[in-house]
């Protein structure tokens, strides 16, 4: 009897005040899928920096950095659709005191980032290698990629999907509970703010390099260029299932 009252008043309290959780019992399960693939494109972003005393300098010599880095490009034939160069941002460098206040003027930096895509890796090594010569070029990164990702994606979603109802329907048998329809799921987010945001994700957001890593280059300083032989693709989809056992006793 007591349980029928802290119900309805559950109820009733429901009803008033508004909350972020279904009105009815629900398990929440997240599935997981994961495939190795090779790339075939990676993705180099660095930028470019110069400072002198006087801005015209600095410019002039932003431009010949940026020469410098087009030459390699056109050398190793990359299309200029596959080079994207950023807005180039000027700052004033200044004397600070002890207190960090701003002094006179020391120079001016100028800078740019660029990111440009290589669709032959075979001259990823020889590429990378000649930038690295460049002065004033810095935080060079690569992310290595799968043309076919999105087709292995697809794969990805439908077994992440399949091993997250195989979970619900598990809990829902060991609790002696039927499992009911889909209620949410969604292609953003998680359960760890819970009803804020759930469904499908990319987990990592990025593909992850996945060891052994296989080697490129020929010699000399391109010795220690290396190229990972798979990277790891991988989706999550957390799940919202009914237990149809609550909804028949209210129907009932």
């Amino acid at each position: 009897m007591k349980y029928w009252i802290l119900l309805l008043m559950s109820l009733a309290s429901s009803s008033i005040f508004a909350s972020p959780l279904p009105d009815f019992p629900f398990v929440t399960v997240t599935g997981t899928s994961s495939a190795k693939v090779q790339p075939n494109v990676a993705k180099i972003s660095f930028n470019l920096t110069t400072f002198d005393a006087e801005s015209e300098v600095a410019s002039n010599h932003l431009q010949d950095v940026t020469t410098s880095v087009l030459e390699v490009f056109e050398h190793y034939k990359i299309a200029s659709d596959d080079i994207v160069a950023y807005e180039i941002t000027k700052n004033i460098r200044r004397e600070r005191d002890k207190n960090y206040n701003s002094l006179a003027i020391l120079g001016y930096d100028f800078s740019r980032n660029f990111t440009v895509t290589i669709k032959s890796l075979n001259d990823y090594p020889k590429i990378v290698n000649a930038l690295r010569k460049i002065d004033n070029l810095h935080n060079l990164n690569t992310e290595f990629d799968a043309t076919n990702r999105s087709e292995v994606e697809v794969t990805l979603i439908a077994q992440a999907a399949e091993n997250a109802k195989n979970k619900a329907q598990q809990m829902a048998s060991g609790l002696g509970v039927e499992l009911g329809e889909v209620f949410a799921f969604n292609d953003t987010g998680s359960f760890n703010s819970f009803f804020a945001t759930f469904g499908l994700e990319n987990s990592p957001g990025h593909a992850t390099l996945s060891a052994p890593m296989e080697y490129r280059g020929k010699g000399g300083n391109e010795s220690d260029i290396f190229i990972p032989q798979s990277i790891e693709v991988s989706k999550t989809i957390n799940v919202v299932y009914r237990i149809n056992s609550f909804i028949k006793w209210q129907q009932d």
